[in-house]
């Protein structure tokens, strides 16, 4: 069984100066050409877990800089980088727990149990080209849900954050911008309103601390003391929040 410390000096030697290329279970490297089988590094639980562990340790590497070389040879066709987005949120100072889904690192339970923010790392495998839908380079993603679909974005002109589907070419223009605690609001309202995955009080209140989020028990409370009688009035409610959080 070959360990993560290894494997990780293994690529620190090998990726300096070099451009990588993840698809599916392999990861390519190009110049050396040589091809390393994700399923030899390490004994994993699920393939999920080696992708996971793998592409974070390849967001590790570019944070380093150890690619950061070979990233500019190539300027025309290089968007938004991961590196790009570390250095956003640090700029925005969100709190350490972004950080941490973003390079796909471990994260508390009750966050991988309940929370749907994921690492948008498949964004940094498009082209500049192809990344010019989603907001002509201006639209910095910070998390994906757990298929991707949905991208949660930062915009760094308008100085707001958007969500937008990958499938739906992003128009700044009419796109709805919300502030930081709108997007914890929509988010903890999803989490509280799942009735296969509901919440305690004492999860809402964990997860209000590790988000910095004043509001989550709040709005928890207030969910409890609804009588929603079907899906259609949730809705009205979680658009309620949004306008509620809109000056916050």
């Amino acid at each position: 069984m070959t360990s993560e410390n290894n494997v990780e000096k293994l690529f620190m030697k090998s990726l300096k100066g070099i451009n990588i290329i993840l698809s599916g279970d392999t990861v390519t490297v190009k110049k050396l050409n040589l091809n390393f089988n994700k399923s030899k590094f390490r004994k994993f639980k699920s393939r999920a877990d080696a992708v996971r562990f793998f592409d974070g340790m390849v967001i590790k590497l570019l944070k380093k800089g150890y690619v950061e070389n070979s990233i500019q040879k190539n300027p025309k066709d290089t968007g938004i980088t991961s590196a790009d987005v570390l250095k956003l949120i640090d700029e925005l100072g969100l709190p350490p727990i972004v950080k941490k889904i973003f390079l796909n690192e471990s994260i508390p339970q009750v966050v991988d149990k309940f929370c749907s923010f994921r690492s948008p790392y498949p964004f940094f495998d498009l082209t500049k080209k192809e990344q010019q839908p989603y907001g002509d380079g201006l639209i910095y993603p910070v998390f994906c849900g757990p298929d991707f679909y949905r991208i949660t974005g930062y915009d760094i002109k308008k100085k707001k954050y958007v969500i937008f589907d990958i499938e739906d070419t992003v128009n700044r223009d009419t796109i709805k911008f919300y502030s930081w605690n709108q997007i914890l609001a929509i988010e903890f309202s999803k989490i509280i309103e799942n009735e296969f995955t509901r919440p305690t009080l004492n999860d809402i209140s964990e997860l209000s601390d590790i988000f910095d989020f004043k509001y989550g028990t709040e709005i928890f409370n207030e969910f409890e003391l609804k009588n929603f009688s079907d899906y259609d009035e949730i809705v009205k409610w979680q658009a309620g929040l949004v306008r509620k959080f809109s000056g916050k």
